[in-house]
């Protein structure tokens, strides 16, 4: 899991970082400085810094598209994984996970699509009692109270193969409740009879 994970997201925090400097701290900078102003002379050693920023990223992404394959042939032998797919995820980001994942190996656990819902903070109200209400007996949900931590931690339990076992960590009906129970309010999609317990999880 951990080499798919580093081709999926190799650079990814190097273009994060281009985008919160050149688009929120370079535009704030920029007003009312005058020319000799030591704050313009920063702003422009951070668009430059930016700039080097966005070369790297870009180099590292031609690294993994020529290579990406090479560097996972195998690693996943006959190991189960799942997707977990956020509402705006790039169809083609996953298309290229999907085929990393064939190459290395592994094997279809099944692909959940989380929805708007599930990442709204409005909704979390609603999404908070279902979590704890489905939670399989192994998943220790004592003290929390974020939807991100308790969400983790149900679905995590729910899914996942114990990693020294390999034995799933939740019956096939608490699964199913956390599954069904989700779906039917709107804060996950997926297929019937798709997902099995898996030994790594790619969320996108």
């Amino acid at each position: 899991m951990a080499k798919t994970e580093l081709v999926a997201g190799l650079g990814f925090g190097a273009a994060v970082g281009v985008a919160l400097g050149t688009l929120v701290i370079a535009p704030n900078l920029t007003t009312g400085m005058a020319d000799d102003d030591p704050i313009r002379e920063e702003h422009r050693k951070v668009v430059q810094d930016n700039k080097i920023l966005q070369t790297q990223n870009e180099a590292s992404d031609k690294i993994v598209a020529d290579s990406g394959a090479e560097l996972v042939n195998g690693a996943l032998s006959q190991r189960p994984v799942l997707i977990v797919t956020t509402d705006d995820a790039n169809g083609g980001d996953v298309d290229a996970i999907r085929e990393l994942l064939e190459t290395s190996g592994a094997t279809e656990a099944g692909e959940i699509k989380l929805t708007k819902d599930f990442l709204r903070p409005e909704t979390k109200d609603k999404l908070l009692p279902i979590l704890k209400d489905t939670a399989p007996k192994k998943a220790d949900t004592k003290d929390l109270d974020s939807a991100g931590a308790l969400s983790g931690e149900v679905l995590g339990t729910a899914l996942s193969m114990d990693p020294e076992s390999t034995k799933p960590m939740a019956s096939v009906q608490e699964r199913a409740d956390v599954l069904h129970k989700l779906r039917d309010e709107g804060f996950i999609d997926y297929e019937d009879g798709t997902i099995v317990p898996a030994q790594a999880i790619i969320v996108v």
